[in-house]
């Protein structure tokens, strides 16, 4: 699910097409009546800005998406060189699918961590507060980042091939530490006092976990860390009201080499699961901070992230997928976009999977398994949701550019959004 390969296709090159040549073309399109069609309309009120999304009696709404931005680079400290300045391709359409879709607040996952956090100030300062393609500038002057597992070593030979310190020998899969990781945006307010994180989480502290005793021994079966990334509990105050934005990013059930991870992965969407229902089943869930338990019953709560999986993908899948869209305390809105349907046209149903790999559903493209459902915006059920969306525009509409080829300018995977509209606060 990694993508971190920044070329355009080899066809498209041969004809001297970059994606800011690409842009102005195919946004406009052959046939300029297809833009008054009904399925054209609806895609562009989905991405007016939020403000526009609120209801009558409300004072704000909140539009928080998640995107797998495909920006990690191969050593410490290229990506943090290379948004140092403007014109960088791959981040420019990066930003400007942010600017078209216009989130309040935006996770972006596989984004390369520096303790100086330059990477994420570069990518806010030279690409959002830049207008991208004629698309205007979006400002977010609240950020976090923070450590996630990849590439940080476990001393061990996880994937036994005789050495140490090897890719997959990690906390998470990675060739440095913080390869991959994350950052959140935001346009309001963040409670750093009330940010948890779950780093240094053990497998072993999860009850009933899938953790295999037969590839590892008991000692090293002690220090894995349950989070391949980390997870994030990042509070964010909109008009009064408290919204727990839960950050995730669990790895993939199979990963770039090829090694199975179904059991890892099943148990990172479990945490999650438990997390945000709180209660006694999330007693054994212990933050970096040393504080237990999970949100608060009467929590309002969105979750953004990748699971690395898809319920498209056959029986574990879905049983992974499911422990958390079918949550009581959450409110899976199944979001929907014209390209993800056009480009799954041609496929069959999956069998028995029902509406939950439905072609318009998907969000990614993975060169095995091919159009997936990997990319989640959920909201608590305590929230009123206003609609949801994935920027992935048809062949026809505006955007297109960003989202054609193999790997696409901005990535193989879809930014996926929830708009909400928040009680009046007292």
């Amino acid at each position: 699910m990694r993508v971190i390969k920044r070329a355009l296709g080899a066809g498209l090159l041969a004809v001297g097409l970059t994606a800011a040549s690409m842009v102005p073309a195919l946004a406009e399109g052959a046939d300029a009546p297809d833009f008054l069609t009904p399925d054209y309309q609806r895609f562009q009120a989905q991405l007016k800005p939020t403000g526009d999304l609120t209801a009558p009696g409300h004072d704000g709404a909140l539009r928080a998406a998640a995107f797998n931005s495909s920006l990690s680079r191969g050593y410490a400290g290229e990506l943090a060189q290379d948004l140092s300045r403007a014109g960088d391709e791959s981040a420019s359409a990066v930003a400007e699918v942010i600017q078209r879709t216009n989130p309040d607040v935006v996770l972006l996952s596989d984004f390369d961590y520096d303790e100086d956090h330059e990477a994420a100030e570069g990518f806010r300062t030279h690409y959002l507060q830049q207008d991208q393609n004629q698309q205007q500038a979006v400002d977010y002057p609240y950020m976090y980042v923070a450590p996630t597992n990849h590439g940080v070593p476990t001393g061990a030979d996880l994937d036994g091939n005789g050495t140490v310190g090897d890719a997959t020998d990690g906390f998470g899969h990675g060739d440095f530490p913080g390869q991959h990781g994350m950052v959140l945006y935001s346009k309001h307010p963040i409670q750093r006092d009330g940010i948890r994180t779950f780093q240094n989480l053990l497998w072993t502290s999860m009850p009933d976990n899938r953790l295999p005793t037969g590839e590892y021994s008991p000692l090293v079966r002690t220090i894995l860390r349950l989070n391949s990334s980390t997870t994030w509990d990042v509070p964010v105050t909109i008009e009064g009201n408290t919204v727990h934005v839960v950050a995730v990013d669990p790895g993939a059930a199979v990963d770039e080499e090829g090694n199975e991870h179904r059991r890892r992965n099943a148990d990172e969407i479990r945490l999650i699961s438990d997390y945000v229902a709180g209660g006694g089943d999330a007693d054994y869930i212990t933050d970096d901070q040393g504080h237990s338990g999970g949100l608060p019953d009467d929590a309002r709560f969105v979750v953004l992230g990748d699971l690395g999986v898809g319920p498209g993908q056959g029986d574990s899948a879905r049983s992974a997928t499911k422990q958390l869209l079918g949550n009581a305390a959450v409110n899976d809105p199944r979001p929907t976009s014209p390209g993800a349907e056009e480009y799954g046209a041609g496929d069959p149903p999956a069998p028995d999977a029902g509406k939950l790999s439905a072609p318009n559903l998907r969000t990614s493209i993975d060169g095995a398994a091919g159009a997936l459902r990997s990319d989640y915006a959920l909201a608590s059920i305590s929230l009123d949701v206003a609609g949801a969306g994935v920027f992935w525009p048809s062949a026809r509409q505006p955007g297109r550019a960003l989202v054609y080829g193999d790997p696409a300018p901005s990535g193989n995977h879809r930014l996926v959004w929830v708009d909400i509209d928040l009680p009046v606060s007292d």
